[in-house]
């Protein structure tokens, strides 16, 4: 069970926020589940802030109806990502129709956290990242690019089934999605810093520190939507 989380959705300077994110959580008879998700609209394209939200908004009814009408009865992983790659295929596939009809090219990233019981899963489209936080910090994503060329974005090209990181929920750890904003000026050491879990024990203290390291960016010369989620375990 997440012990709690912070959220993080800074515009920059840029004129529009194409991020957006989601975080639900559901209590049934077997247990709690949660889902979060980051999306970032692709720059250089025509509405990202409609293909961000289009995603995060049917992965969130997925969430609520599909995955949970089916973990109410059952907990079988190899189905849950069957669901799973049949929603994102189905939102790749409405974001090109929609792009089309508008005669408009429009992309999104995404990475999302889905838990379970003690099981997570993550699976992540372009270069939104993950982390798991411990005692050293691990990444868990791998950006989707030849050069500084994105592929296997949800609405753009073919659908590219998206890279997939299972594991078990175990002690003290925390696990951090964001949009590559926070990626530019920020290493992974900036990030062990700021985010060890054995040093944020309340809701406060981590909404303070993903603050103070938005702020950071900022100073660095970050121009660029930055959008983050933090769960703490």
């Amino acid at each position: 069970m997440v012990h709690f989380f912070a959220t993080i959705y800074e515009k920059g300077q840029r004129e529009v926020n194409q991020d957006s994110i989601a975080l639900h959580k559901i209590h049934t008879q077997n247990g709690e589940a949660l889902l979060a998700v980051v999306c970032d609209g692709m720059g250089g394209m025509d509405q990202g802030e409609i293909a961000s939200g289009y995603t995060v908004q049917e992965l969130s009814k997925w969430f609520y109806q599909e995955f949970a009408q089916y973990f109410a009865v059952g907990k079988n992983t190899k189905i849950i990502k069957r669901l799973l790659m049949r929603q994102l295929f189905s939102i790749h596939e409405q974001l090109l129709e929609y792009g089309v009809r508008k005669k408009i090219h429009c992309g999104t990233t995404m990475t999302m956290f889905l838990t379970w019981d003690n099981n997570y899963l993550i699976a992540s489209l372009g270069d939104s990242m993950a982390y798991r936080i411990e005692r050293k910090i691990k990444t868990l994503t791998i950006a989707q690019s030849r050069g500084n060329q994105l592929y296997g974005c949800i609405g753009i090209g073919r659908f590219v089934p998206p890279r997939i990181v299972r594991g078990r929920l175990h002690g003290t750890q925390a696990f951090f999605l964001m949009s590559d904003g926070l990626g530019h000026y920020a290493s992974k050491d900036d990030l062990l810093r700021m985010l060890t879990p054995y040093e944020i024990n309340t809701e406060q203290i981590a909404q303070k520190r993903l603050s103070s390291l938005v702020n950071q960016l900022m100073a660095r010369g970050e121009e660029d939507n930055m959008s983050a989620i933090y769960l703490r375990y």
